[in-house]
């Protein structure tokens, strides 16, 4: 009878369901709890530093909340850190380069390049050179030797190639030959 449909569907609506605790949990286990309560998971992926990737950081409305049947709780979870910018540490000193790029939150790895004509010590190159990547991953830094480039005096006259080598900063011996 109608009434009695009425009543039943009135009456059952009355019922709530406590939204159960999922905070740490992976998110199928998650999606699985709060379904065997009669709610309604639904999942919103966000990035997060301290929660690991695919487990649940929050639920809305929060766990202990009384909510009627089919209610939908949203599963904030973890889609893992989130990138951040890579500073641009080209043509800094390497100490400079190597704080700016650790308090940003990466790892720092040194190739030297003994070959580079910048001053000693200054970053010549970086990977990645620019945009986003994720703390606590790598960023290589290459470091200039501070090689100095070698006058080119083939042709020249022995005094001359004498003159232009001491002028780079060259010691010069002269080998007959």
């Amino acid at each position: 009878d109608l009434a009695g449909v009425a009543y039943y569907l009135l009456a059952g609506a009355g019922k709530t369901y406590a939204v159960p605790l999922v905070n740490g949990e992976p998110v199928a286990q998650a999606q699985a709890q709060v379904r065997a309560v009669h709610l309604q998971p639904t999942v919103v992926d966000r990035a997060n530093a301290t929660v690991r990737k695919g487990y649940v950081i929050s639920s809305n409305p929060p766990e202990g909340n009384n909510e009627p049947a089919n209610t939908v709780v949203t599963l904030y979870v973890s889609s893992g850190a989130a990138p951040v910018a890579v500073p641009n540490v080209v043509n800094e000193q390497e100490t400079q380069a190597e704080t700016q790029l650790q308090n940003a939150g990466f790892k720092v790895s040194v190739n030297p390049d003994p070959t580079s004509t910048q001053p000693a010590g200054q970053v010549v190159s970086q990977n990645p050179s620019s945009g986003t990547a994720l703390p606590g991953s790598t960023v290589t830094i290459t470091v200039s030797g501070g090689a100095v480039p070698v006058p080119p005096v083939v042709g020249d006259s022995q005094a001359t190639a004498t003159s232009q080598l001491t002028t780079a900063g060259f010691q010069v011996v002269v080998t007959p030959g």
